[in-house]
């Protein structure tokens, strides 16, 4: 499990191609998921949650991810993007 946690500011994760299960939320501020929606989109808090309900299979990595106040982006790293680090 990865987590990362903040108080104040902006969490950005980039991360490989594969199967995650995220965990992700912001008290004040906005979220932004490339895995499954995000609800409560608006100032005052957001929550991930994956699109189709069900669970997640074993072999999905999780992230944790929680923040007080600011912005938390989750991308999925393309191929061309991980060649260039």
């Amino acid at each position: 499990m990865s987590e990362i946690t903040a108080r104040i500011g902006d969490i950005e994760v980039s991360v490989p191609e594969g199967r995650y299960d995220v965990d992700a939320r912001v008290r004040i501020g906005d979220l932004d998921s490339d895995f499954g929606r995000v609800r409560g989109k608006a100032l005052i808090g957001a929550v991930a949650y994956p699109d189709c309900c069900q669970p997640t299979p074993g072999d999905a990595k999780r992230l944790y991810v929680r923040l007080g106040i600011g912005d938390i982006r989750i991308r999925k790293m393309t191929a061309a993007r991980a060649a260039v680090k």
